[in-house]
């Protein structure tokens, strides 16, 4: 059974592609929206944060590392399709976007 996967960086864009899916006629149980976050505990772990107090003794250093800070992850929809429902699945992402995990590796 071919897998299909497609990778979102917003929740709502997701869900609206697994949406498209399902309305193809897979069911659910075909059809897994997951996420994966970003790891902070390795930061919080080497002292890297801590308490914040702002304008306090340690606001400049703080404010210079912190202020651009991307709280990140992503969401994996997952399509487990009969050859035959393959089509369908592939024509209802398309316009939801995402991205193939082919699309994200080196290109050859």
């Amino acid at each position: 059974m071919p897998t299909i996967v497609r990778i979102f960086t917003d929740h709502a864009a997701a869900e609206a592609a697994r949406q498209a899916v399902l309305n193809t006629g897979l069911t659910r149980e075909h059809v897994a929206l997951s996420h994966q976050g970003d790891e902070a505990g390795a930061l919080c772990g080497n002292f890297l944060c801590g308490d914040y107090e702002p304008g306090g003794e340690s606001a400049g250093t703080y404010e210079r590392k912190f202020q651009n800070v991307v709280i990140g992850g992503r969401f994996v929809l997952t399509v487990d399709a009969e050859p035959a429902q393959v089509d369908a699945a592939e024509a209802a992402l398309q316009p939801a976007g995402g991205y193939a995990v082919d699309d994200l590796g080196p290109q050859r």
